[in-house]
């Protein structure tokens, strides 16, 4: 007997957890590989599809202008924590949140030329 639970999100379906007894044979472990290659291919479509890539300048992720990327940036943004500040709303989505601190965490350290 097999089951599969899968989660909703939306649109996209997300496999939380796939159970199977030990399958009877080589063509059953295949078949139950090859839908599970398909349901993470459709799924990383999906996902690409309805979620932007969120990228940003070094010197947009310099919120202090300073001239390097580091704590005080940090500290800027989290003193704005979901304010709709547009100098710490550095993807310009409206709220300063997660999204932010990942642009400033991806240029953590780096200088403005």
């Amino acid at each position: 007997m097999k089951w599969y639970s899968l989660f909703a999100v939306g649109l996209v379906v997300v496999p939380v957890f796939v159970f199977a007894q030990q399958a009877s044979n080589l063509s059953e472990m295949a078949s139950l590989l090859q839908s599970l290659q398909e349901l993470v291919s459709n799924l990383a479509r999906q996902v690409g599809e309805r979620l932007p890539i969120v990228t940003a300048t070094v010197h947009e992720t310099d919120v202090t202008r300073d001239g390097i990327i580091n704590e005080r940036d940090w500290e800027f943004l989290r003193d704005r924590w979901f304010s709709a500040d547009p100098v710490a709303d550095i993807n310009g989505d409206g709220v300063v949140n997660s999204v932010d601190f990942g642009l400033i965490n991806r240029n953590w350290g780096k200088t403005v030329q």
